[in-house]
């Protein structure tokens, strides 16, 4: 193996590296989120454009009266990863 290998092998091995309880935030955001998308906070039009929260239901779900509130969706997708990434960064072993 040259010398130049072992280098980018070790780079990776150290960016890539994480200890068991960031593995852990990084799985539970991840299944949050998934579990978001698949549950997503639905919203009901109107007939006078007025617009009334419908509540969450499956993705897969056939109510053809409400569409998913796309905006709602983001912030929940954005503060969860804010929250997991905060954890993320303080349980750094290195930031110690």
């Amino acid at each position: 193996m040259y010398q130049s290998d072992k280098f980018i092998i070790s780079k990776w091995s150290t960016i890539t590296f994480m200890n068991i309880n960031q593995k852990i935030v990084a799985v539970v955001t991840a299944v949050l989120i998934a579990l978001m998308t698949l549950y997503p906070p639905f919203i009901s039009n109107g007939m006078n454009g007025a617009s009334s929260g419908y509540g969450y239901d499956w993705i897969f779900s056939t109510s053809t009266r409400a569409t998913v509130n796309i905006e709602l969706l983001l912030i929940q997708i954005f503060v969860a990863l804010f929250v997991g990434g905060i954890f993320y960064l303080v349980l750094d072993k290195k930031n110690k």
